[in-house]
């Protein structure tokens, strides 16, 4: 029973990713597709928000035969 933390202390600790964890020449990939991915599902919910402005703008400048934006009709 003594065995097993002797035996714990002389082992080198386990990287759990050997990319993040042991440096070298993939870190930096790997920390570029980490801001990638998270950046991923922020510029997809962005691009489909604009889209639905876009679209928004677009269907009130063509209620105006003008080209113009409809000015508001005062209330009586």
């Amino acid at each position: 029973m003594a065995l097993l933390p002797v035996l714990m202390m002389l082992s080198t600790p386990a990287l759990a990713c050997p990319v993040c964890g042991g440096g070298g020449a993939n870190a930096q990939a790997y920390i570029d597709t980490m801001i990638f991915l998270s950046a991923l599902p922020l510029l997809l919910l962005g691009g489909v928000a604009f889209f639905f402005w876009w679209k928004t703008m677009r269907v009130t400048v063509d209620e105006e035969p003008s080209g113009r934006l409809p000015q508001a009709r005062p209330q009586p």
